[in-house]
């Protein structure tokens, strides 16, 4: 009965480990803001202080309260950034107030094979890796790859090289999380002007 009901309640995975970055994915998202400030008329956010804090999407920044249906920027103090992201931050994904996805960049081709190392000691062999391989505008070649994990309650997906050599992309989601992001994109690319 106790295994019924686990199952039931997508927030919940048996035996995949639900924290990224220290976040819990499938938990009540309560990070507090970063701090603001005025630039002029508009409010702009400082850097975090000892702990990490989010950002509000560019044109919201003035709003207040939780975030309830959102995607939102993680920014870690410098000292406190994942050695896996390139950049500052990371994005997550809130719904119903509950934290549900993490997105992040990696560094691409200079360390494909390292950001894959990584994820496998957490979730273990990839459920699927395609090779693939990508170009640069002077028409050098690089291998490149994708995989993914397909774990109970649990989805991730690496791209190794994401929208340039040196950008990659790992996105990790509940199963709620991989709907909305699935979703998402299917309206992004359904055609606007059909025929």
């Amino acid at each position: 009965m106790i295994a019924a009901f686990l199952l039931a309640c997508p927030g919940i995975a048996l035996g995949s480990d639900m924290s990224v970055f220290g976040l819990r994915l499938g938990e009540k998202f309560s990070m507090s803001e970063c701090p603001r400030q005025m630039l002029g008329k508009t409010v702009a956010y400082g850097f975090p202080g000892t702990e990490p804090c989010f950002e509000r999407p560019l044109g919201k920044t003035g709003e207040r309260g939780p975030i309830i249906n959102d995607t939102v920027l993680v920014k870690f103090p410098l000292s406190q950034i994942p050695s896996l992201v390139a950049g500052l931050g990371i994005s997550v994904l809130i719904i119903d107030g509950n934290l549900e996805g993490v997105g992040f960049n990696t560094r691409g081709v200079d360390n494909a094979d390292w950001a894959l190392k990584r994820l496998k000691e957490k979730y273990g062999e990839p459920t699927a890796v395609v090779p693939r391989t990508v170009q640069n505008r002077m028409g050098a070649a690089f291998e490149a790859f994708t995989a993914s994990w397909e774990l109970p309650g649990l989805y991730v997906h690496f791209e190794s090289v994401s929208t340039s050599l040196d950008s990659g992309l790992v996105n990790i989601d509940t199963k709620l999380g991989r709907e909305h992001r699935d979703e998402a994109l299917r309206e992004l690319l359904k055609d606007k002007r059909p025929l």
